[in-house]
């Protein structure tokens, strides 16, 4: 067995304390079933006003788990962008820490990681996909409006583009995250920009996802400040 790690698994936190252990136990017992994958977890606690920090300490010596803390709420663009400088994976995956798409979808990015498929995306929006809880309506119309506003701004064919469930390259997402201007929910936007106008391979991948009914999405402010940072990102990037 190489003692390379194949895969980082970042984990965004932000008042997360009642999702540490299920996260770290659910990543624990898939890669037990690939045991001949090396992995590490990678936690950033995003200035967390609840117990995360305090949750996740006793694991800070535990083999294969790592964790950073922000001094304050910076955002989850700015968060992962720490992971990413972090990981020591030969691959990274995003993962949200409320499940909202189980570990085990990861068997159907695995063949397009063989492939050293540059950027692998989840997406809920293909016929394949399968949602187990859907979104609140207005959650959703928001949602596709978003989807629409991105291909209209930014020219990106891409069906599915805040799914939290991404896996890319450690050397493309080190350029990718790159002077990382979005640095909370507009980030997707922008580094599949990036690896668009790059000409990076992007494939999408169908998945099962279920909405976590206690997103901490705020429907108005964060669309605001996405449609914002789209027309930034075209001008920055």
């Amino acid at each position: 067995m190489s003692n390379q790690i194949f895969i980082s698994v970042i984990v965004p936190v932000f008042n997360e304390v009642k999702n540490i252990d299920k996260v770290i136990s659910s990543v624990r017992a898939y890669f037990s079933l690939n045991s001949h994958f090396q992995y590490e977890i990678i936690f950033i606690d995003d200035g967390s006003r609840d117990e995360t920090y305090s949750k996740l300490t006793p694991y800070s010596n535990v083999k294969d788990i790592r964790i950073f803390k922000n001094l304050q709420n910076f955002g989850k663009g700015y968060s992962i962008q720490k992971g990413v400088l972090n990981a020591q994976g030969t691959s990274i995956l995003f993962l949200d820490a409320d499940l909202s798409t189980e570990i085990s979808e990861l068997d159907k990015f695995m063949p397009y990681i063989q492939e050293k498929c540059p950027v692998i995306i989840g997406t809920r929006r293909d016929l394949g996909s399968n949602i187990v809880q859907k979104q609140p309506l207005l959650r959703s119309v928001f949602g596709m409006t978003y989807i629409f506003l991105v291909k209209l701004i930014l020219n990106l064919s891409v069906s599915d583009i805040n799914c939290g469930f991404k896996c890319i390259e450690k050397n493309v997402a080190l350029e990718l995250f790159k002077n990382l201007r979005s640095l909370r929910w507009g980030f997707d936007a922008e580094i599949l920009y990036k690896a668009s106008k790059k000409r990076y391979r992007i494939q999408e991948v169908a998945i099962t996802w279920k909405d976590n009914v206690h997103s901490k999405v705020s429907i108005i402010k964060d669309s605001l400040r996405s449609l914002l940072e789209l027309f930034r990102i075209r001008l920055w990037v």
